[in-house]
């Protein structure tokens, strides 16, 4: 048996300052913005997957921060083992001590040089845990006493060191070029033609359902039309289109009930409006609801044409997806280089 009932040498809780507060608050507001990005992809007729995947990566990402707040670690040392619970006292993980295979005992130093924290890592054959200075206030006697019942042999530490980075380097490497070779794709397709060919529009008419106005999101405009009757879809008229778009005359001659006449795809027409086509399946779970808008006329002005868009698109150049992937490549390429330097201190 492994001595349940005696009691541990050293019992610590990790600490957690006053940003516990904080935390759940920033906890609570990604919980809700997630919940919202849930409730709008079950508001179209299919599902939409941009924002579920968003608001289920955002569900995560709070249960992550959930995590650290609830199960904060309590640390329980006994001769023979290590113990982890969290904060409601469910084990976490177990180490028996005579089964640890190694330690490392590294010092972190800030940007002036100046020592920053400890961290103490332990191994066995199976599994590792580490355990940092500024999480324990006790973590003089947590070092003292693992490394008393531990007794690991210092070569076989260096050795399974660096087996560890041997692992993760490549892993790093990998994804650095992978981002490299992206971005590079990005860069050759740049300028690649988003012409519309006014043959693969179709022109469909309807009474506007509501008050036409211009939606504003930080920098970006848009109009949004709703038909009377196709109350199901959003009309939209946003980016590039929005560009060439003489926004103000719209607002200034068409008003709820106007009558006005859209472009749009044959693709959308025939899957969505029409329904004579089958749906494609990124159609059914990506925004199903909105059909982008290519030219716009209430019948006596024109406020969108075709051709404008086309020319202002011609050789347009989207550089922030190639700079966005080039520093997610440097980020690994950074991370890689300080993995192999830590691999040859040992």
């Amino acid at each position: 048996m492994h001595g349940h009932t005696q009691a541990p040498i050293i019992k610590s809780k990790a600490l957690y300052g006053e940003w516990r507060i904080a935390l759940l608050v920033i906890v609570g507001l990604i919980t809700w913005i997630g919940y919202t990005e849930v409730q709008n992809a079950l508001a179209p007729k299919y599902i939409d997957i941009n924002s579920m995947t968003m608001g289920i990566l955002l569900f995560g990402f709070a249960f992550a921060l959930l995590n650290v707040f609830i199960f904060a670690d309590t640390l329980l040392i006994y001769p023979e083992r290590l113990v982890v619970k969290s904060m409601l006292g469910y084990v976490k993980k177990v180490i028996l001590l005579p089964q640890v295979t190694g330690y490392t005992d590294e010092q972190k130093y800030d940007e002036r040089g100046n020592l920053s924290y400890r961290q103490l890592t332990i191994y066995t054959a199976t599994t590792s845990y580490g355990l940092y200075s500024f999480k324990y206030s006790n973590y003089k006697d947590i070092r003292t006493a693992l490394c008393m019942y531990g007794q690991p042999e210092p070569q076989r530490l260096a050795q399974r060191y660096k087996r560890s980075k041997l692992v993760i380097i490549p892993i790093l490497g990998v994804a650095a070029v992978a981002c490299l070779y992206f971005a590079f794709h990005l860069y050759l397709n740049r300028n690649e033609d988003t012409q519309i060919d006014p043959a693969k529009l179709t022109t469909i008419s309807g009474y506007v359902a509501d008050k036409p106005e211009i939606t504003k999101r930080k920098r970006h405009r848009s109009i949004h039309i709703r038909l009377k009757g196709l109350p199901q879809f959003d009309f939209v008229i946003g980016d590039d289109t929005y560009r060439v778009t003489d926004a103000s005359a719209y607002l200034a001659n068409v008003s709820k009930g106007g009558k006005v006449w859209l472009g749009v795809t044959n693709i959308d027409y025939h899957t969505k409006i029409k329904e004579d086509e089958a749906l494609t399946f990124w159609q059914k779970h990506t925004n199903y609801e909105d059909i982008p808008v290519y030219s716009l006329s209430d019948g006596n002005q024109w406020y969108l044409r075709t051709e404008n868009y086309n020319a202002q698109v011609v050789g347009k150049r989207d550089s922030f997806a190639v700079w966005a992937v080039l520093v997610l490549a440097g980020f690994f390429i950074y991370t890689t280089l300080q993995e192999v330097r830590e691999y040859l201190k040992y």
